[in-house]
């Protein structure tokens, strides 16, 4: 496990971006440099959202909702991405929306990219190793436990100290 953090989507037709900005500032009150974007964007009844990055051995991204998603007026509609980080450095990620327009009422789609953004991240090299320890400290311990204990035993052993008795209850 690696450090990995949330990236989510909202379209919100019947609110406006200042009530969209109170929400996710109280919703966000607790962390740190994150980056909040906000934008008027054209819509239709369905729409389709990515988010990719511009280097995935570096970035892992994991769709958490459908790509193509129905926008109502009556709720939100959220996308929802967990974005991995594998190794420390500066990265892009590119976000995309596009409406989904069905032609002449057909089945044939017509994909129409309604807003993009590129966001730049920096994966801390200090924050990657802490994170990594965090998440494998017991892997880490076994790895170094054992072979200590290996050579401890063979130095013992090679000291003439009698070994353990495989007799003793």
């Amino acid at each position: 496990m690696h450090s990995e953090t949330d990236a989510e989507l909202i379209i919100s037709p019947d609110r406006t971006i200042e009530e969209l900005k109170a929400e996710t500032l109280k919703k966000l009150e607790q962390k740190k440099n994150i980056d909040q974007r906000f934008a008027r964007v054209q819509i239709s009844n369905r729409m389709r959202a990515t988010l990719k990055s511009t280097d995935p051995e570096a970035l892992a991204i994991t769709p958490a909702t459908s790509d193509t998603q129905v926008v109502t007026s009556r709720s939100d509609t959220r996308w929802l991405w967990k974005v991995r980080a594998n190794k420390g450095g500066e990265y892009s990620l590119v976000f995309s929306l596009a409406a989904v327009l069905k032609i002449d009422g057909e089945s044939s789609e017509l994909v129409v990219e309604t807003y993009s953004d590129k966001i730049e991240v920096s994966v801390g090299t200090a924050q990657w190793i802490k994170d990594f320890i965090e998440h494998n400290w017991q892997y880490l311990l076994s790895t170094l436990l054992i072979p200590i204990a290996i050579y401890a035993y063979k130095a013992w052993k090679k000291n003439g100290q009698p070994g353990p008795d495989p007799d003793a209850p």
